[in-house]
């Protein structure tokens, strides 16, 4: 799969960053009352919750990329490593729509990456 540079003049310094583990499980329970639970991969996403400080014309920017380039959050991206904060570049697929907030000139939009393998 292709993974797709962050896009050129989009800040890429996130603040409020949080996250969580995907749930990786798939639980199934027998006629008899067996539960049972085996892993869907092989590897455990983390989801990060990150917020990003632009301006409105960096945003319909982002927005341009997310619909061409991502083709609407399907594909691949590279991101500084939000587990390292050194400037290590992973790999991430938005989780969500960037969503804005504020009307001003300068807005935080928020956004979900999810982690993907290597």
């Amino acid at each position: 799969m292709t993974v797709y540079s962050w896009p050129s003049g989009v800040p890429m310094k996130a603040s409020g960053v949080t996250d969580s583990l995907d749930d990786n499980r798939v639980v199934t329970k027998s006629e008899s009352g067996i539960v049972l639970s085996y892993s869907r991969n092989t590897f455990t996403p983390r989801v990060w919750d990150v917020t990003i400080h632009m301006t409105r014309a960096q945003y319909e920017t982002l927005i341009e990329w997310y619909r061409t380039t991502l083709g609407g959050g399907a594909g691949w991206f590279r991101y500084p490593d939000l587990s390292l904060l050194d400037g290590t570049l992973a790999t991430y697929m938005m989780d969500s729509i960037p969503e804005p907030s504020g009307t001003q000139d300068w807005i935080d939009v928020g956004m979900k990456f999810r982690e993907v393998p290597a």
